[in-house]
């Protein structure tokens, strides 16, 4: 798959390059980063004003959240960030939140953990409703954007592997 779009294309080659904490936290990569997935959950209808949080467990989608955080603010949007510990959101949170991470296997449950995308228990702090899972990289998405699976939640991925793959 070709990569038209200029920001995306810079995004790329940064994951290509750096490993993914150091994407997400680099001075460049962020933003792009940030952006780019906002873009994405926008597009699939949840966007910071369909959903309170995005959030993730582990420090690299604690990173992939705080992208978009400081994406959605910088456009005049508001959204909080969460981090998942020990199956249960910190901060609390009630509303529609989205689960990210950067590939299937960094989302708790992978792409077919639906609603219990955070925890086996599954959401036990102010019952947040899992309304998307959000991956950088893989082939997470189902159907067209926008469109939930059958568990309700829509499974999103900016990058399919394939498109990180050295140039030639």
């Amino acid at each position: 798959m070709e990569i038209n779009d200029a920001p995306k294309a810079r995004l790329a080659h940064y994951l290509r390059e750096l490993d993914p904490l150091t994407a997400a936290l680099h001075r460049e990569a962020a933003p792009l980063l940030g952006h780019a997935m906002l873009d994405l959950l926008e597009e699939a209808g949840l966007g910071p004003g369909n959903i309170e949080a995005i959030g993730g467990e582990g420090p690299l989608a604690l990173a992939i959240s705080t992208a978009i955080l400081h994406a959605a603010a910088s456009r005049g949007q508001y959204l909080d960030a969460f981090t998942v510990e020990a199956g249960a959101i910190v901060p609390a949170v009630g509303g529609p939140v989205v689960v990210v991470g950067f590939d299937v296997a960094q989302v708790p449950g992978g792409p077919s953990a639906g609603p219990d995308a955070l925890g086996e228990n599954g959401p036990q702090v102010g019952d947040p409703q899992v309304a998307g899972l959000a991956v950088v990289v893989g082939a997470a998405k189902t159907g067209r954007a926008g469109e939930p699976g059958e568990d309700g939640v829509v499974n999103l991925a900016l990058f399919e592997a394939s498109d990180l793959e050295e140039e030639k």
